[in-house]
């Protein structure tokens, strides 16, 4: 399986016209794409990728199997999906050797996050907060306090955290889920743990019965999980669509291939 994402916005550079100083600079196609594009693409793609999980994939601990490209194959693929692009995202600020440039890519980077939210992409949000707190982007003190200077980063960022904090178990993340329309992409990690919980925590039979308690609570979580899979319009994936329904740019969008 390719990465076209990773490809599309490689370090290839494109020449841009622009004033001041920076004339004649070199910029790579993640500043010259619009966010909501970038959103868009990385929604789309990522929806494709989690709706062709399937629900068995998600008995047995399967993925964490010594098969688990066989068992759970593309629960496999979108967690290998979700590493590549926090070092994606990681790779694109620690490659600007200035501050300006560096504050400039981190703003982008943070209205794209902001974005794939808005469309009910959370996977991507916990994507690019992961990469937010490497600990190699988190120590750029000089760059975080001049992002911060902006009100709209500042205020795009604090939703970002907001949604993605551990506390209380992900209690904002759920609140969010619970309260939202499908479809919706959500960070599958929070939900493998409950069900790695379950698993390990309770046995498959009392006094050689079947415990019903465990595959019901099993159960509840793969249906949220299905449930979120399930807006399609003509056969294609319609999230994120609702959003940019009136966007010209939409229809311009390259077909994704996974």
């Amino acid at each position: 399986m390719g990465w076209p994402l990773l490809q599309m916005f490689s370090f290839t550079s494109i020449n841009v016209e622009t004033s001041g100083e920076d004339t004649a600079a070199e910029y790579d196609r993640l500043e010259v794409l619009d966010a909501k594009r970038i959103a868009h693409y990385l929604t789309m793609n990522e929806f494709r990728l989690f709706s062709a999980i399937d629900q068995r994939e998600f008995l047995g601990k399967a993925w964490q199997s010594g098969q688990k490209a066989r068992d759970a194959p593309h629960i496999v693929a979108i967690t290998d999906w979700f590493n590549k692009v926090s070092s994606w995202v990681v790779q694109h600020i620690l490659e600007r050797p200035l501050l300006r440039e560096r504050r400039r890519v981190l703003t982008k980077l943070i209205d794209i996050a902001w974005f794939c939210k808005e469309m009910n992409n959370f996977n991507a949000v916990f994507e690019f907060t992961s990469a937010f707190d490497n600990a190699a982007i988190s120590r750029l003190k000089k760059t975080w306090a001049e992002v911060e200077a902006s009100s709209t980063s500042s205020k795009r960022l604090e939703e970002l955290r907001e949604l993605t904090v551990s506390d209380k178990n992900f209690k904002e993340f759920k609140e969010r889920l619970r309260n939202i329309n499908p479809p919706c992409i959500p960070f599958i990690g929070v939900f493998l743990t409950h069900l790695t919980f379950i698993e390990d925590g309770q046995p498959d039979s009392i006094d050689g019965l079947v415990y019903f308690t465990k595959r019901r609570q099993a159960g509840e979580i793969i249906k949220r999980l299905h449930l979120a899979m399930t807006r399609f319009i003509g056969g294609q994936v319609c999230l994120a669509v609702c959003f940019y329904q009136t966007d010209n740019q939409c229809s311009s969008l390259p077909e994704v291939a996974l």
